[in-house]
């Protein structure tokens, strides 16, 4: 889930200026809760009749964490990681496979034969190093999995490569700090001095070789999501599509400002030092608030072999956090979900879409028999309502929510557990809720 921090002024409307104007915003949105249920447990509404809708009864907890991936090992569909533990979801189930875990990740590389291997690397929670189920004798002190890669202390990366029947691990670079975001090969990550590199790790005469490069981002003074203002002063963009590169904007700039959006892109103003301003477009979409939280095509695999049917689910969480779902003509809908996680096609021919709600709980959709049920019960470790983080929701979580939207108070410790509609974000609409919430108890 994404962290990310909102102001005031993005989440009051327009018309609430002050302290009394909020106050009897937040109670028309607390009585428009109390008089109908279906505000509060976020219903669907009226779905034409070919469609299924449920929604059950959420657990107490409340999902503030969970990692979702592809396996080939522990499961033929997919694996989730909840609170330490690893689930093998699919067939039907969703089965414990292995607790204190502290990281999971799933990936397939060339051999140096060319030939696709695919590993499942399970790291425990006292640094211990599984790749497909086989412990690996020194795990290098690696502290976090992404893809084929592992993070240790002291900007340590490693990469774990097949090599004819087993997996080594071995270190890719020493001056490692983090990913940038969404990556695809060649990995993109920043260094010590804020600068980006490139990591790529194949095979060259039939042994491993990693190549680390300098993308030409050096030590920048400022930065806006692809946007890059480096020592000299040269504003500098890295493009990613259709191939990495790094384009010159222009020389002598002191400062970049995000001002807006402008053909579904995001807008940036940069400022040179002789107080010359100029707008340039930015690659990365703007941020639509009226678009779905996930919508994505999931591909069904065969229950048998964890081959790739061909057939598809297409799925939709609208900002409700309701989740529609179809499957050639037939559809379903459901509440409260966090994220869908894979589907499958067992022996009769029978296609199970399986999902993670706010709480944690892991359900199953069948499409042929239209039932709904839940394979694993709620393993959220958070508390609903929880925004100061102190392991209770009561009267001063709601008070400093009411702060922070009337600009009194600077920061929420723990946004998510206050974001209760799930909708990514903090507003008057989630204060009513736990006002509801709070008068309920």
């Amino acid at each position: 889930m994404p962290c990310y921090s909102v102001s005031a002024e993005d989440v009051i409307p327009a018309d609430v200026q002050g302290a009394e104007e909020f106050d009897a915003a937040a109670d028309d949105l607390s009585e428009a809760a109390a008089s109908d249920e279906s505000y509060l447990q976020m219903e669907i509404m009226a779905e034409p009749a070919a469609v299924s809708a449920f929604n059950p009864t959420l657990h107490s907890a409340w999902v503030d964490g969970a990692k979702v991936s592809v396996s080939t090992y522990y499961s033929k569909c997919c694996a989730v990681l909840l609170d330490n533990t690893l689930y093998a979801v699919g067939d039907g189930a969703a089965k414990v496979v292995a607790t204190d875990v502290a990281d999971f990740s799933h990936f397939t590389k060339q051999d140096e034969s060319g030939k696709n291997v695919s590993a499942d690397a399970l790291l425990k929670t006292n640094g211990t190093l599984f790749i497909n189920g086989e412990q690996q004798k020194n795990s290098h002190g690696i502290k976090e999995l992404h893809n084929e890669f592992g993070v240790a202390d002291g900007n340590l990366l490693f990469t774990i490569m097949p090599y004819k029947t087993r997996f080594y691990v071995n270190q890719a670079t020493d001056n490692f700090v983090r990913f940038l975001p969404d990556q695809e090969t060649p990995y993109l990550y920043y260094t010590k001095n804020n600068s980006v590199y490139s990591v790529t790790v194949g095979y060259n005469g039939g042994t491993i070789h990693m190549t680390v490069s300098d993308m030409g981002i050096r030590s920048p003074i400022a930065m806006g999501d692809d946007f890059y203002i480096d020592y000299s002063k040269a504003l500098l963009q890295l493009i990613r599509e259709p191939a990495i590169e790094v384009r010159r904007i222009n020389d002598y700039v002191k400062s970049i400002e995000y001002i807006g959006d402008r053909d579904g892109y995001k807008l940036y103003r940069y400022v040179q030092t002789n107080n010359r301003s100029y707008e340039v477009l930015s690659a990365v979409p703007a941020e639509d608030s009226s678009k779905p939280i996930e919508q994505k095509t999931v591909s069904v695999v065969s229950t048998a072999t964890g081959q790739d049917t061909g057939k598809t689910v297409s799925c939709t969480i609208g900002r409700n956090r309701a989740l529609s779902g179809t499957y050639g003509s037939k559809q379903f809908s459901v509440t409260n979900v966090e994220t869908v996680l894979g589907a499958d096609l067992n022996g009769q021919s029978q296609c199970c879409l399986y999902f993670l709600r706010t709480d944690g709980s892991i359900w199953k959709y069948n499409f042929e028999t239209k039932e709904c049920v839940e394979i694993a019960a709620g393993s959220g470790t958070a508390v609903k309502g929880d925004i100061n983080g102190d392991g209770g929701f009561d009267v001063a979580d709601l008070t400093m929510l009411q702060k922070w939207i009337r600009n009194d108070n600077g920061s929420v410790p723990n946004w998510k557990c206050g974001d209760v509609n799930k909708d990514l974000l903090l507003d008057t609409v989630d204060f009513a809720m736990m006002k509801r919430m709070l008068l309920r108890k």
